[in-house]
């Protein structure tokens, strides 16, 4: 019986021969999608594809941009919203 994080059909499979002769499956870690834009969707860049236990032994400055928003917006995104700011304190 596999363990129960293994139970869902979304896990990739393949099945190995035992040296007795039966047959058994490994399963296949899932790939980690890249962090993106919250704004745009963007994929950003500077920060590491990695799962979340690997990302927690990182240092700070290795998991995010030192800017504001960094980690969540794209630079565009920040520069357009920047903008929009300073032309609302003008008014």
């Amino acid at each position: 019986m596999p363990r129960p994080s293994q139970r869902t059909r979304a896990r990739k499979r393949s099945s190995k021969r035992l040296p007795g002769g039966g047959a058994a499956f490994h399963y296949k870690k899932e790939k980690v999608g890249s962090s993106r834009c919250a704004r745009c969707g963007r994929v950003l860049s500077g920060i590491p594809k990695s799962v979340q236990s690997k990302m927690g032994k990182l240092t700070a400055s290795q998991k995010r941009i030192q800017r504001i928003y960094g980690g969540q917006l794209c630079h565009l995104c920040l520069q357009y919203s920047l903008k929009q700011a300073v032309r609302e304190r003008i008014k």
